[in-house]
């Protein structure tokens, strides 16, 4: 059978040629590939004393094949009781756990060990974990902050100051943030065996301490810990004399690492006494303290924790910390019996490697064990120090005050009492003095102008102790229970103003140290000064539940916690060990928490830069997952061997942070689904039932205005905001409001957003539309431009173009309807009559026949760009992802019809250049703005201008004048029209002269309120352009912030009962009369309607559109009877009489009409008068 593909052994330290050489090793067994490749032997193969990983499935598939050939054994036994075998070694009955045999290692081919017969394995049934699938598995916050904190520290419990608790509590925030309530569940892709198992048996006890007490591995590791057992670590007691010390100039380097980094942190070595020793070691190896086994434990441990801890900074090697370490077990035993303090001081040693390499017993056992030690030699009583010398009394209470900082850091880490009390303590800390300053009998003062080295360290056992402080009074339940709110408020405020002194009292000036040792900077003491607030505030027995006040306490501490941390990573002087990992797991978890559980959560995420702080903390933990200290030797990412750090698999597994990544990819997605561009707006309603990414673009359909007509009578709030995918929009609808909104507020409201689809694509050849332009000096000049050529005064100078225009609809009304035998479609003819009028204002420039081709194309795509304008229509311009979606039909049909647009507007504009060239010219904008050099207008801004009166005038004239038409043919229109009729003859009994005045002058008080009445009630622009607000805007107590787009529902408004009755929903133009026997029009006073906007921004033809709707009904309504068809009648609903909803302009429902003559001998009679009137008019 075929051996099965499994994961690859590997030695913990690189071959002796590879070291020699110091090159890069893959440390595979049994043979490096670089040794195989030089044909050369390697050293795997010859000497056992290096120390290797095994892939379990390989070990478990020889247990199980070995528990095979026992029952095989047995059965041939019974078969045959005759013979018997021996065997040289002895079976084991029962399977040791996972932590025996090895770490878990790399996905290449199981390697021959030269075993004597190979073995069969079936690795799919050897063992559940190491089956070749994946493997499912429920990963919450909670679970991945206990498998981090047990993991690098001890097994089973842990305590309320560990987190767990409240990272349950954020992931029940997080799940009610979730819109499908569920919890960030996860599949795993990879084998999590590190989950510590409280059912797991643990490792056999070996005494090897010999005549002491205690049976050290009887109390070792957990399996979930455990990388290296001890046994393989402590090597053949030979290795002694075939390794020698490294050379000098590495071993200054890592004692003064040592000494920099962690002296200042624990201070457990005389520093002065151990520098002479080291020193007179390498000068003479047959020195006496080079035999002491203590001597030698000490040389080798302040080595390895030297190299170690400068690894976890730098991310080095750390193969040669474990040799070091491993040097330094082989005189464990023979330092344990030197002396109580002696074992005190090797167990610390262990304690302080054990903070930055995994490897041995774990931290809490540790340090449990040490702190037996010194409670059983009484360190912490002052009759301990009594009667003996000043420096042994320092060196004992800084082994003491050491000791009593690693159990308030784990004990704090894991929540678990401490191992020793602060009111047993009665021991004053050691001086603040350097070691050349103690003496037997006395300490000489330090100076003042410079600290000693134990500043530092004092400075840290004071954190400590305000540490133990929030262990004992925050998160003791027993203390708290009868505590009343005021007294636990001030537990608080007297904690956090001791961490506030601490941080202010800091060291100054801090050690000199080139080296980048984290806590000789002033970042890391800021870290954990919020470190330690966030722990004070998050909640906790003492403070179940946070008022608002300690919740920006906490988002504010734990998003500083963050920064510290990621400015510590980028000065390369944060340490990659599980305790620092620890801190920016829980601080991102407050984070979230602090952040989320606020009422007002789109406010705070504006006000803050939280999503930022957790992309810093993604950022940092990112770097983790990389980072091969905390990669499992199967990973891929390991692909240099001198940057494995196999050893430390078991501190965090890989996992943990892809787990973090993506609740916190999920968090952002959720958070950037559901943001907007500008925050909630206090004191302002929301409509409900937004979802993330589209916000209420869903429920606003088709008809934006009518659905949000529809919020405000239900609602009774006229002022609302809605969220249109990522953009927070204030929607206006009553009258009174939209008045005051536009006029009390014109300043404010005098910008237009940009949006995506029209300005960034359609708009990107010939300019913005006055219209939509942002308010800056282009637009400024565009208006002025404009409001010149379509004023009042400027009125008289288009009255040809009134009297030709209008007589040509009447002219082709009057043949193509057969004197009123066929029914018309009239809304072709008043296109051409709306379009020729802008294109004449324009170029001076018009096509004479209705379905003239060029006419149609310019209708054609200003009717489809105005489709691609609407909210409705086009999702992408408020939801930007879908911008980038392949073949975006949006984004194609856009770029076709900004094409197709700029082909004619151009040879428009090229044919008013030509005419100027050739003195031809006819009185027009785009020819007078050309001429004028003073506007120092861009060719941009004058194709903006005319682009803007073609596209305005076509769109909705037509609208508003067919739709009245429309209105006025139903058979209650027909009264309008006979009045209208009436009216006209009491002002003008000649109809010649009507006509001749039509165009002049807008006397008719009944055609004037038709006028308005068809403005009103067809709303052809029904939410109107968007506003966007340039400042802060009061309204009625509510800031509505700058930049907000505020939507104007003209529609709503328009039909307003509040402002014009009950009758508001019901087309009647002598709304505006104040009699109708003779009519009589009530006074304008303010805006009569919405249509043309109003304030800074108000539609720039809103005087020369009266003047053409007056002019074409005047003549339309003298010459013909308006009657609708009755199988094609005029739909006459405000909202219904509009085909395309999601059109930007109305575009009305197609009908019929006839056209029946008053008086068919006066309708030629006056069509001849004004044909000889027009005959040499804008003639080419």
């Amino acid at each position: 059978m075929a051996t099965p593909t499994v994961a690859a052994a590997r030695s913990e330290n690189s071959c002796r040629r590879c070291h020699q050489r110091k090159k890069k090793c893959d440390r595979l067994l049994p043979q490096c590939e670089a040794c195989k490749k030089a044909r050369v032997s390697c050293s795997f193969l010859d000497q056992g004393d290096h120390v290797g990983s095994f892939p379990i499935a390989y070990v478990r598939g020889l247990e199980r094949r070995v528990r095979e050939l026992e029952k095989q054994l047995s059965q041939f036994e019974t078969l045959s009781p005759g013979r018997t075998f021996q065997s040289d070694y002895p079976i084991e009955k029962e399977s040791r756990t996972e932590s025996e045999f090895g770490l878990f290692t790399q996905d290449h081919d199981l390697l021959d060990f030269s075993s004597p017969a190979p073995v069969d394995l079936d690795l799919n049934q050897a063992s559940p974990t190491a089956t070749g699938g994946t493997r499912d598995r429920d990963a919450s916050l909670a679970a991945e902050l206990e498998l981090l904190s047990l993991e690098a520290t001890a097994e089973r419990h842990l305590g309320s100051s560990s987190g767990v608790s409240f990272a349950k509590l954020t992931q029940a925030i997080l799940r009610r943030l979730s819109p499908d309530k569920s919890s960030f569940v996860f599949e795993d892709d990879f084998e999590l065996e590190l989950i510590p198992d409280a059912n797991a048996v643990s490792p056999p006890s070996l005494d090897f301490i010999g005549s002491h007490d205690i049976n050290f591995l009887s109390l070792s590791s957990p399996p979930a810990f455990s990388s290296f057992p001890l046994w393989e670590q402590l090597g053949d007691p030979d290795l002694s004399e075939s390794v020698s010390f490294p050379p000098e100039a590495d071993t200054a380097r890592l004692t003064d690492f040592y000494w920099a980094h962690s002296h200042t942190l624990y201070p457990i070595i005389h520093k002065n006494e151990f520098m002479k020793v080291l020193w007179r070691v390498y000068e003479d190896p047959q020195d006496p303290h080079a035999q002491s086994p203590l001597w030698l434990f000490r040389i080798w441990m302040v080595l390895a924790i030297g190299s170690t801890a400068y690894s976890s900074v730098s991310l080095v090697d750390e193969s040669e910390s474990v040799m070091f370490f491993n040097r330094a077990m082989t005189y464990f035993e023979g330092a344990l019996g030197c002396g109580d303090m002696a074992a005190l001081e090797v167990l610390m040693l262990q304690v302080s490697y054990s903070f930055f390499n995994q490897i041995g017993p774990n931290t809490w056992f540790l340090v449990g064990v040490a702190a037996r030690m010194a409670l059983g030699m009484g360190l912490h009583t002052s009759s301990a120090y009594q009667n003996v010398p000043v420096n042994v009394s320092e060196h004992r209470k800084r082994l003491f005050f050491s000791l009593y900082m690693m159990d308030r850091m784990v004990s704090m880490a894991l929540g678990r009492p401490f191992a020793m009390r602060d009111d047993d303590i009665d021991v004053e800390p050691f001086a603040d003095a350097d070691d050349e300053n103690i003496k037997p009998d006395k300490i000489i003062p330090q100076g003042l102008l410079q600290p000693s080295s134990m500043a530092v360290p004092l400075h840290i056992l004071a954190l400590r102790r305000i540490a133990s402080e929030i262990g004992e009074k925050v998160y003791s339940s027993n203390k708290t229970r009868s505590l009343s709110p005021e007294q636990r408020d001030q537990i608080i405020q007297d904690i956090h103003k001791k961490l506030i002194e601490w941080r202010r009292s800091m060291p100054f000036p801090l050690p000199d140290s080139q080296s980048r040792v984290p806590h000789l900077i002033t970042s890391w003491f800021d870290l954990n000064y919020y470190t330690h607030v966030t722990m004070l505030y998050r909640p906790s027995p003492l403070c179940p539940t946070l008022d608002i006040a300690k919740i920006k306490i906490l988002a504010e501490a734990s998003a500083m916690s963050i920064r510290q941390a990621t400015n510590m990573h980028h000065q390369q002087r944060f340490a990659y060990n599980w305790l620092n990992l620890f801190g920016v797991f829980t601080s991102s978890l407050t984070l979230m928490y602090s952040i989320t559980v606020q009422p007002d959560l789109t406010s705070v995420l504006s006000q803050t830069d939280a999503l930022n702080d957790l992309e810093l903390a993604m950022e940092l933990l990112g770097f983790v997952s990389c980072c091969p200290v905390f990669t499992l030797p199967g990973s891929k990412m390991n692909s240099s061997p001198d940057l494995s750090f196999d050893h430390l698999a078991g501190v965090v597994p890989r996992t943990y942070a892809v787990y973090f990544g993506t609740v916190l990819f999920l968090y952002l997605l959720y958070r950037w689904s559901v943001s907007t561009d500008i925050p909630y707006i206090k004191g302002i309603p929301e409509i409900p039932g937004a979802i993330p990414i589209v916000g209420h673009l869903l429920k606003l359909g088709d008809d934006h205005a009518s659905v949000c007509e529809g919020w405000w009578k239900k609602s009774g709030d006229s002022v609302f905001q809605i969220r249109l995918g990522n953009t927070r929009a204030v929607v206006v609808n009553s009258f009174d409001d939209c008045r005051k909104m536009l006029v009390g507020n014109q300043s404010a409201l005098i910008d237009r957003p940009k949006l995506y689809t029209f300005h960034g694509i359609i708009s990107s050849t010939q300019g913005f539309t006055i219209g939509s332009s942002p308010w800056d000096e282009s637009c400024k000049n565009k208006r002025k431009a404009a409001g010149t050529a379509l004023g009042r005064p400027a009125l008289r100078s288009y009255y040809p173009m009134f009297d030709l225009e209008s007589y040509c609809i009447v002219r082709d009304l009057w043949r193509d309807s057969k004197q009123g035998d066929l029914e018309l479609n009239i809304r072709p003819f008043i296109q051409r009559y709306a379009l020729n009028t802008t294109l004449t204002l324009c170029y001076g420039i018009r096509m004479d026949e209705v379905y003239d081709k060029l006419l149609r194309e310019i209708l054609f795509v200003g009717s489809a760009i105005s489709l691609l304008r609407s909210a409705s229509e086009n999702y992408q311009d408020y939801v930007p992802i879908l911008r980038y979606l392949p073949n975006n039909k949006k984004n194609i049909r856009s770029k076709e019809l900004r094409d197709r647009r700029d082909v004619y507007l151009n040879l428009l504009l090229d044919k008013v250049r030509d005419m100027i060239k050739m003195g031809t010219d006819k009185p027009c904008i785009s020819s007078a703005i050309l001429k004028d050099e003073e506007t120092k207008l861009t060719g941009v801004e004058v194709s903006s201008i005319c682009l803007s009166l073609v596209s305005g005038g076509f769109e909705t004239i037509p609208g508003t004048l067919t739709s009245c038409l429309g209105s006025l043919s139903t058979p209650e229109g027909q009264i309008w029209q006979e009045r209208a009729y009436q009216d006209i003859k009491r002002y003008y009994p000649d109809i010649r002269e009507a006509w001749k005045s039509s165009y002049q002058e807008e006397k008719v008080p009944y055609i004037n309120a038709i006028i308005k009445e068809a403005g009103r009630y067809y709303t052809v622009s029904s939410m109107s352009l968007p506003r966007k607000t340039v400042s802060e805007v009061n309204w009625n107590g509510a800031i509505i912030p700058p930049k907000t787009m505020v939507l104007i529902n003209a529609q709503a408004g328009n039909h307003d009962v509040g402002h014009f009755g009950t009758d508001a929903g019901k087309f009647d133009p002598e709304r505006f009369l104040d009699s109708i026997d003779p009519p009589v029009e009530t006074p304008s006073i303010g805006l009569n309607h919405l249509s043309f906007g109003a304030g800074a921004r108000a539609c720039s033809g809103q005087f020369i559109t009266p003047r053409l709707l007056y002019t074409a009904l005047v003549r339309i309504i003298t010459s013909f009877k308006i009657v609708a068809s009755e199988t094609e009648p005029p739909n006459t609903d405000y909202v219904d009489y509009n085909q395309f909803k999601t059109a930007l302009v109305a575009i009305p429902r197609d009908f019929k009409v006839k056209l029946i003559p008053r008086d068919p001998e006066l309708v030629e009679e006056c069509l001849k008068d004004a044909q000889l009137r027009t005959v040499d008019h804008y003639r080419e």
